[in-house]
C-alpha cells in the first residue's frame, strides 16, 4: 500500500497573488528585480535594443522589423488654433505691446523736459548773476579803462558799420552760446520727433544714450522709411557712382542692389502649442526618436477656433468641418519631418527654451482620431472616468441614480465604438514589423480589436494608472470583455509588480485562464506575457525648471515667511484618491499628540482642482482646515495653509525646494510625480526626507522613503515626527537612495526599456517552434483528390470551447452537419479521439453511426463505419494500481475545495477546475510530483498526465498516439490526414504522425511500412507490417492556438471556430465531388 502524503506537511497555504507585495508564489513565477536599486543607463539599453534588433533580422530575415513604432493613446499633446487666429492675436498684442511703448516713452519725455527746465532755470540764475556782477563792476570802476569789461571780437573796430546801428544793451548782457545751444538742441528735439513719428514702435524702452541722445530712431529697429529716408533726395537719378559720370569715386552711396527674392516655406494653416499635461509620457515618447520612427494616433484634445478674429464660436473638436479636419491632418502628418517643428510654438520643445539635447533625428508622425460628440462624451466622460476610473482606485460606484443601468448600456457602446475608431486607424497606419504600444485603460479594447485586423502585429499595452484586485474588479459587468481585450497584447506592462499580479488573478479567477510562468494563456491558445516598467520624469527638464531665475527670489520669500517653523509640503489634486482628507486628519492628530509641534510646524498644501470637482470633497477639505487652525492655531500662527488653485512653476518648485518634509497620503495611485520633483529639487538644496503612501505606486521606487498606510493616524503622525528629527546623516543616505533611483529610471529609459521588453518577447516567440496559419485552401485542394482520407479530432477545446462546467460542452448544430456530411461518404474514415467517457461520446453522437469513437485517450473504441459496437482496449493491461492512485487523489481532494475525482475504467483523473484558481495549481503540482515519486519507486505501469486543469494516471499503452497507429495500421489505404488537437493529450497524435517513416514524395521509393501497434491486442502482436501509402506532404497535423504555441504540429489555427470552418469547407468540397460525380 502507497501512503498518502504527511498530514503535517503544509498544503493548504496557497498563494495569494491579490497581495500588495511580495515574493512570487508557487505556481506563478513574477519579476524578480522588484527592489532592485540599479537600472541601465540611457546609452546601455540603446546599446540592448541595437543588439536585440539585429537579433531578430538575424534570425528572422524573412519577417523583419521596420524600426517603426505607433503609440495609440488617448489624446494628442498639442492645443491647436488657426494660424489666422494666431496672427490676429499676435497683432493685437503687439498694438498692446506698443501702445505700452508710446506711454512709456510719453513718460520718459516728460521726465527729460523736467530735468531740461531745470537746467534752463539754473542757467537763468547763473546770467542774471554774472549780469549783476558785471553792473556793479561797471559802477565801481571809475573813469579808466581797467576796469571795463572785454569787448568781444564779433563786436571788434572791423565790424561792419551798419551793425552797429543794431547793438542794443541786451545783446552786450547776454550769453550767445548759451542761446546758440539752446536753439540748436530744439531744433534737434523737434527733427527727432518728426522722425520718431514716421518710424515702426517697437518695445524698446530703453533711455537714449549720449551719443544718440538727439537721433531717437537709432534704439530701435531698422524700417522701410529709414531705408527710403538714407537715399538722397534730389530729383531724378543718383547717377555719379557710375564709370562715365562725375570724376573719380565719388562719396555718395552707392544704390542698394534688389535683393535675391528667397522661396520661404509657406507657414502651416494650423498652429500647434505642445501641453504640459502627460509631460512624462510625451518625454518618453520624444526620446525615442533618437532610434525610431514613431507615429502617434490620438484625439485632438484642445482645438481653439477663431473666436477673436472672425467670431467663431465653435468649442468642441467633433464641429471641425471635413475641410478643417484635412488641413489638421496634414499638418500632424508633416511633423514627421522634423525641420517643420520650427513653425510651431517653441519648435514644440518640452520646455520653453529648452534644447533637443537628445540628438533626436527623427520627427513624430501624429494622426487624429475623429470621434462625433456623443461617442467622445460617452467614452470618456462617461465609461472612463464614471466606470473605470473608479473601479481601477478602488471606488465602487454611486448607486443613487435610478437610471445607472441605461447610462452604464450607453457608455459601453461609446467606449467599444471608440476603441474600435482607435483600432481601425491603428490597422490603416500599421506596416509589417512595426511595434503598436497602447496607452492607459481608455484603450483596454484595442490590442484584441487590432489583433483582430492584424493577427501577426506586435502589439504592447501599458497600464499608467493603478490596476486593483480580482475581487475588486469582478465588480465591472464587462469585466470578461476587458480582460480579453487587454489578452490581445502580446506583452502587458504595468507600474510595479503588485498591480501586473492583480491582473494575473483577475484572468485566472474571473476568465479561468492558464498561467504559465509570467505568461497568460487565453482558451485560444493565445500566450500574453505579463510585466513591470516603472514610469519616470524628465530629469532634464524639471532640473532646470527647478533652477530657473525665478525660483531663487520665491524660496527667498517662502523661507522669510516662514522663518523658525518646519516646513511640511503637500501637492496632490483634489480628488478622493490623493488623501487629502486623511493627510488633514493625520496632522490634527500630530498637532494634539505631539505637543512640542504645535507653533513649530506648518502644513502648506496645495490643491489643484480636479477635472470632475467635487463641492464636497471642497467643502470637507476646507472643514477639517477650519477646524485644525481653530484648534490649533492663534493670531500669530496658522498651522495649515491651504490653497486651492493653479500655482506658478516657479513657486510650485520653490516650495517644494525649500520644504522640510514632503507628505503623501493617496490611498490609491499610480504614478505619484511630484514625489519625484521634490526628490530632484532637494537634491540641489536640504535633502529632506519624504512620507509616501504604500498605496502609490511610486512607493516601491523609493524604498528609502518612510511608507505609511493613510488610514492610520496615529502610524502617520509618528512618521511625519520621525522625519522632523532625523539626523543629517540619515536624510542624507534616505536622500541618495531616492535620488539614485529618480536619475536611474527617468522617462528616457522607460520608453526604451518598453521597446527593449517589446524585442525580447518577439525573440523568445520566435525561438520556439512557430507555427504558420493553415493553408485551408490546400486542405481542401489534397482532400479532394485522394482517395481515402483520415481525419482525427479532439473534443474539448477544439470541437467546442473550454467552459468551467464540461457536461455543458455540446456539440454545435454547423459541426454536426459537417460531421454527417464527412461520414456518410464511405472514402472518409473520420474518429472523435478523446478523453471524455464513452457515455458522453454516445450520448451527443450515437445519431452518426458511421462516425468512430475513441473515449478515456483510446481505452475504449468504436470503428467507424454503420453496425460497431464499443469495444474495450485495456481488459488486459494490469490495473492493479488503482487503489494507491485513488487514494493519493482522495487526500488532495479532501485538502483542496472545489476538487473532485472522476474514476474511468482505464484511468483515473483529479479535477480542480472549480477550486481556488492559484491553491488549485499549486496543489497540482504538488499532486504530480508525489505520484511520480510513487510510479518510479514502484515501478508502475502508467504515466502521469498534466492536462488543462486535472491530472490523469493512465496506463502506458493508453494514449491517443497509440490509437492513432491502431486506425491507420487497420486503414493502410489512407492517402490524406487532417488532425486536430489542443491540448497536451494531443502531442502524442502529432508526435505519432510526426515520426511516421513517410518522407519519401517519389512514388517509385519504397513504400512505408507500419509495424502493428504494440501493448493494445494481443492478436495483433506477432501481425506483419502493413506498408501504407500516406505521405508527408499529405498530412496536416494542426493545433488550437497561436503561432507561438509550443507543439509539434505543423499548422495552427486560431479558435474553435475556424477548424469547424474548416471541416464544413471539406463537407462542401465533398458534396460537390458527389454531385459530380
Amino acid at each position: 500500500m502507497v501512503s498518502a502524503p504527511s498530514a503535517g506537511r503544509r498544503v493548504n497555504g496557497g498563494p495569494d497573488l491579490d497581495a500588495p507585495a511580495g515574493t512570487p508564489e508557487p505556481g506563478i513565477q513574477g519579476p524578480s528585480d522588484e527592489g532592485r536599486h540599479e537600472f541601465p543607463t540611457l546609452s546601455e539599453l540603446r546599446q540592448s535594443v541595437a543588439q536585440l534588433e539585429q537579433d531578430l533580422r538575424r534570425e528572422r530575415p524573412s519577417d523583419p522589423l521596420s524600426g517603426r513604432i505607433i503609440h495609440a493613446s488617448l489624446f494628442l499633446p498639442f492645443r491647436m488654433q488657426p494660424m489666422a487666429e494666431v496672427e490676429y492675436v499676435r497683432r493685437r498684442e503687439e498694438q498692446a505691446a506698443a501702445s505700452n511703448t508710446v506711454a512709456e516713452l510719453a513718460r520718459l519725455a516728460r521726465a527729460r523736459r523736467a530735468v531740461r527746465e531745470a537746467q534752463q532755470a539754473e542757467q537763468r540764475a547763473q546770467a542774471e548773476q554774472r549780469s549783476l556782477q558785471q553792473q556793479q563792476m561797471a559802477q565801481g570802476g571809475g573813469s579808466g579803462n581797467a576796469g571795463a569789461p572785454r569787448k568781444s571780437s564779433f563786436w571788434g573796430s572791423r565790424r561792419p558799420s551798419g551793425i552797429s546801428g543794431m547793438r542794443s544793451q541786451f545783446l552786450d548782457s547776454s550769453d550767445l552760446e548759451a542761446k546758440l545751444w539752446e536753439n540748436q538742441e530744439r531744433s534737434r528735439r523737434v527733427a527727432g520727433r518728426r522722425a520718431w513719428m514716421m518710424t515702426e514702435v517697437v518695445d524698446d524702452t530703453s533711455e537714449a544714450s549720449e551719443e544718440d541722445r538727439f537721433t531717437p530712431t537709432s534704439s530701435r529697429r531698422g524700417s522701410a522709411w529709414r531705408a527710403r529716408s538714407s537715399v538722397s533726395s534730389n530729383v531724378g537719378p543718383d547717377l555719379t557712382w557710375v564709370p562715365g559720370f562725375g570724376g573719380g569715386v565719388s562719396d555718395a552711396p552707392s544704390p542698394m542692389s534688389p535683393a535675391e527674392e528667397v522661396a520661404k516655406p509657406e507657414p502651416p494653416r494650423w498652429f500647434l502649442q505642445l501641453l504640459r499635461e502627460h509631460s512624462a509620457l510625451n518625454s518618453g515618447i520624444h526620446s525615442l526618436a533618437y532610434t525610431h520612427r514613431q507615429t502617434f494616433i490620438g484625439q485632438p484634445q484642445e482645438v481653439v477656433f477663431a473666436v477673436q478674429s472672425q467670431g467663431d464660436q465653435r468649442t468642441d473638436c467633433s464641429q471641425t468641418t471635413p475641410a478643417e479636419r484635412a488641413e489638421i491632418e496634414e499638418v500632424l502628418a508633416a511633423l514627421e519631418d522634423r525641420a517643420t517643428w520650427t513653425f510651431h510654438d517653441n519648435s514644440l520643445q518640452l520646455a520653453p527654451g529648452a534644447q533637443d539635447d537628445n540628438g533626436s533625428k527623427f520627427g513624430i508622425r501624429h494622426v487624429p482620431v475623429w470621434l462625433d460628440y456623443q461617442t467622445a462624451r460617452g467614452h470618456y466622460d462617461g465609461y472612463c472616468k464614471t466606470t473605470l476610473w473608479p473601479l481601477f482606485h478602488y471606488l465602487l460606484w454611486r448607486d443613487d441614480a435610478t437610471d445607472r443601468g441605461v447610462w452604464d448600456e450607453y457608455s459601453w457602446e461609446a467606449y467599444v465604438a471608440a476603441n474600435q475608431a482607435y483600432a481601425d486607424r491603428v490597422a490603416a497606419e500599421y506596416q509589417p514589423g512595426d511595434m503598436v504600444w497602447v496607452h492607459d485603460y481608455h484603450l483596454l479594447l484595442v490590442p484584441h480589436m487590432l489583433r483582430k485586423k492584424v493577427p501577426e502585429a506586435h502589439i504592447g499595452l501599458f497600464m499608467h494608472s493603478s490596476f486593483p484586485s480580482s475581487e475588486f474588479f469582478r465588480c465591472l459587468p464587462q469585466r470578461r470583455e476587458v480582460l480579453e481585450g487587454m489578452l490581445g497584447a502580446d506583452l502587458a506592462c504595468f507600474q510595479n509588480r503588485p498591480y501586473s499580479r492583480h491582473f494575473v488573478s483577475c484572468c485566472v479567477r474571473i476568465c479561468g485562464f492558464e498561467v504559465l510562468g509570467n505568461s497568460i494563456e487565453s482558451f485560444n491558445g493565445r500566450v500574453t506575457n505579463i510585466s513591470y516598467n516603472p514610469i519616470g520624469i524628465d530629469v532634464a527638464r524639471v532640473s532646470r525648471d527647478c533652477t530657473a531665475p525665478g525660483v531663487a527670489p520665491k524660496m527667498a520669500q517662502l523661507r522669510e515667511l516662514y522663518a523658525g517653523k518646519r516646513l511640511v509640503v503637500g501637492c496632490d489634486k483634489l480628488d478622493v484618491v490623493r488623501g487629502v482628507v486623511q493627510k488633514l486628519q493625520a496632522f490634527a492628530y500630530l498637532l494634539a499628540n505631539y505637543p512640542q509641534w504645535r507653533e513649530r510646524v506648518v502644513l502648506v498644501q496645495i490643491t489643484v482642482p480636479a477635472l470632475n470637482s467635487s463641492p464636497k470633497l471642497e467643502r470637507q477639505v476646507s472643514e477639517l482646515v477650519n477646524q485644525i487652525n481653530g484648534d490649533f492655531g492663534s493670531l500669530s500662527f496658522t498651522p495649515v495653509q491651504h490653497y486651492h488653485q493653479f500655482i506658478d512653476p516657479d513657486e510650485y518648485y520653490a516650495l517644494l525646494s525649500v520644504a522640510d518634509l514632503f507628505l503623501v497620503t493617496s490611498v490609491r495611485d499610480g504614478m505619484n510625480s511630484t514625489s519625484m520633483e521634490y526628490v530632484l529639487c532637494q537634491g540641489f538644496h536640504g535633502h529632506g526626507p519624504m512620507v509616501i503612501s504604500e498605496f502609490t505606486g511610486t512607493a516601491g521606487r523609493l524604498p528609502a522613503a518612510i511608507q505609511i498606510n493613510p488610514w492610520d493616524n496615529g502610524g502617520v503622525s509618528a512618521a511625519i515626527d520621525r522625519a522632523l528629527t532625523m539626523g543629517s546623516a540619515e536624510r542624507d543616505r534616505r536622500h541618495a537612495l531616492c535620488h539614485t533611483q529618480v536619475v536611474s529610471q527617468t522617462s528616457q529609459t522607460w520608453a526604451l526599456a518598453l521597446v527593449q521588453q517589446m524585442l525580447e518577447r518577439l525573440r523568445h516567440r520566435h525561438s520556439a517552434h512557430s507555427t504558420p496559419t493553415l493553408d485551408v485552401r490546400r486542405l481542401v485542394e489534397r482532400f479532394s483528390v485522394t482517395r481515402k482520407r483520415g481525419i482525427f479530432l479532439d473534443y474539448d477545446g477544439t470541437l467546442t470551447p473550454i467552459v468551467n462546467d464540461p457536461a455543458t460542452a455540446v456539440p454545435s448544430q454547423r459541426l454536426l452537419d459537417a460531421l454527417r456530411t464527412l461520414t456518410e461518404d464511405e472514402r472518409n474514415a473520420v474518429y472523435i479521439i478523446s478523453g471524455r467517457d464513452e457515455k458522453f461520446l454516445t450520448k451527443h453522437f450515437s445519431h452518426l453511426p458511421a462516425l468512430g469513437l475513441s473515449a478515456e485517450h483510446g481505452s475504449y473504441f468504436r470503428e467507424h463505419g454503420s453496425g460497431h459496437a464499443w469495444q474495450s482496449l485495456s481488459h488486459e493491461l494490469d490495473m492493479s494500481w488503482k487503489p494507491d492512485v485513488l487514494e493519493v487523489f482522495q487526500y488532495y481532494t479532501d485538502l483542496t475545495i472545489g476538487s473532485n475525482i472522476e474514476e474511468k475504467k482505464s484511468s483515473i483523473v483529479w479535477h480542480y477546475r472549480n477550486s481556488d484558481p492559484f491553491f488549485g495549481p499549486f496543489q497540482a503540482k504538488d499532486c504530480q510530483a508525489h505520484l511520480e515519486n510513487i510510479v518510479t519507486q514502484n515501478n508502475l505501469p502508467v504515466e502521469v498526465v498534466v492536462g488543462k486543469k486535472n491530472v490523469e494516471v493512465r496506463p502506458l499503452a493508453v494514449n491517443k498516439g497509440a490509437i492513432m497507429g491502431r486506425i491507420l495500421y487497420a486503414n493502410p489505404e489512407v492517402e490524406f490526414v487532417y488532425c486536430v488537437g489542443d491540448d497536451k493529450t494531443d502531442e502524442d497524435m502529432f508526435r505519432m504522425l510526426a515520426m511516421l517513416p513517410c518522407s519519401a514524395e517519389d512514388p517509385r521509393h519504397e513504400e512505408t511500412c507500419l509495424p502493428p501497434p504494440p501493448g493494445m491486442d494481443s492478436a495483433l502482436a506477432n501481425a506483419p507490417p502493413r506498408r501504407l501509402r500516406l505521405r508527408r506532404s499529405d498530412i496536416f497535423t494542426s493545433t488550437v492556438g497561436p503561432s507561438s504555441k509550443k507543439t509539434v504540429a505543423t499548422w495552427h489555427l486560431g479558435n474553435v471556430d475556424d477548424v469547424v470552418n474548416s471541416l464544413a469547407e471539406m463537407a462542401a468540397a465533398d458534396q460537390r465531388t458527389t454531385a459530380q460525380a
